[in-house]
């Protein structure tokens, strides 16, 4: 009887851990979902069907010639707000993030060499930009688009009918002129960010980061407790993003008259869009493989809500919440994603340099 109680209690709890072995794998199953439905409701899809959902229904408002009327001011509200709402959010964010990043960057060995590392990265990269935009850009423009009919052209006296010409050593000089903070309160509100990120980063430098017992001192819990706010309000606003993009963009489709632009304008943009990709795909990607060895599909998988935020919404500072995110998924630390994306967000001209060199080339052509 021993036996016999004995095998049947071992069948029983063989029996039983096949079965809590197939509940611990469907509960396992059920908390990691299935990964479609998980892909197609991450927040980057959601902000694509944005774009998609305001594009088409902006493009149908403007092929009905219904770019005048009061409803379109009605549904481009919406964005209107929610963009002034990340831009209220992103300012103090952008102080904060500088000023611990410095914090952090005094810590770190070798931090003043990563910091001129960083501001020679960004100029460097503007400079290969700019010398993709002459070298296919130029040839392309001039070649393909064809000069427009003077009539069409109508000119306007809105900026007056005199242009100042402008030396480059006073550009130069203005540059360095405006990196002076002047008043601080004033910059602020004009969101001029880059004297701001200069006292962000001064007052990062100079500020005591530790009571002499090794705890934070009442300034940097003040600043911590400031980002946490800034940070619960960043993910409010980031949970109606889709809503936002997507009337963002209905407003900027249903308001262009496609027919006007015509062929140059349209050429013009694939030109300009198919040099800004060659120098993200191909540039920047040498630049990923060689200088850190990563692979760069992932990478740039983890980087598409931050496209697609930056799609809908053309603003480098209003994306920048998303782009940290990205960041932090790509492995990037926080001090050092504070620092280079927050001052990159400011003085990282590549799009800019390649758009500079396309607007006036494509004028002089049309005209």
């Amino acid at each position: 009887w021993l036996k016999l109680f004995a095998g049947l209690a071992k069948h029983e709890l063989n029996q039983h851990d096949h079965l809590s072995d197939a509940m611990a794998a469907v509960v396992e199953q059920e908390k990691q979902g299935n990964p479609w439905v998980d892909a197609l409701t991450a927040p980057a899809s959601l902000v694509l069907y944005g774009v998609i959902v305001g594009g088409g229904i902006g493009a149908i408002f403007a092929a009905n010639d219904l770019r005048d009327e009061w409803y379109i001011d009605c549904l481009a509200l919406p964005g209107s707000l929610w963009m002034q709402v990340l831009q209220c959010l992103v300012l103090p964010m952008v102080i904060i993030s500088m000023v611990m990043a410095m914090v952090h960057m005094r810590q770190l060995p070798g931090s003043r060499k990563m910091a001129f590392t960083l501001v020679g990265m960004y100029m460097s990269t503007t400079v290969v930009a700019i010398i993709e935009a002459n070298a296919f850009g130029v040839p392309f423009i001039t070649n393909v688009v064809q000069e427009l009919d003077a009539s069409a052209i109508q000119a306007s006296d809105e900026y007056g009918s005199s242009v100042e010409d402008v030396k480059f050593i006073d550009a130069l000089l203005g540059v360095f002129e405006n990196m002076t903070p002047k008043n601080i309160i004033n910059d602020i509100a004009e969101s001029d960010m880059l004297p701001v990120i200069v006292a962000s980063v001064v007052f990062g430098v100079c500020i005591k980061a530790q009571e002499d017992d090794g705890s934070p001192t009442v300034t940097i819990k003040l600043i911590q407790q400031i980002n946490d706010v800034v940070v619960a309000c960043l993910m409010a606003v980031m949970k109606v993003a889709p809503f936002g993009v997507a009337s963002i963009v209905f407003s900027t489709a249903a308001t262009v008259d496609i027919e006007e632009a015509g062929k140059a304008l349209a050429w013009y943009l694939l030109g300009m869009w198919a040099v800004m990709l060659f120098h993200v795909f191909v540039f920047y990607t040498t630049i990923l493989v060689i200088g850190t060895g990563r692979n760069p599909f992932p990478y740039y998988k983890n980087l598409i809500p931050a496209v697609l935020m930056a799609l809908g919404m053309s603003s480098s500072m209003a994306t920048l919440p998303t782009t940290k995110q990205c960041a932090a998924k790509n492995g990037i630390r926080a001090e050092v994603r504070d620092l280079a994306l927050s001052l990159g967000a400011t003085i990282n001209m590549d799009g800019s340099g390649i758009a500079f060199i396309f607007i006036p080339c494509w004028l002089c052509t049309v005209q």
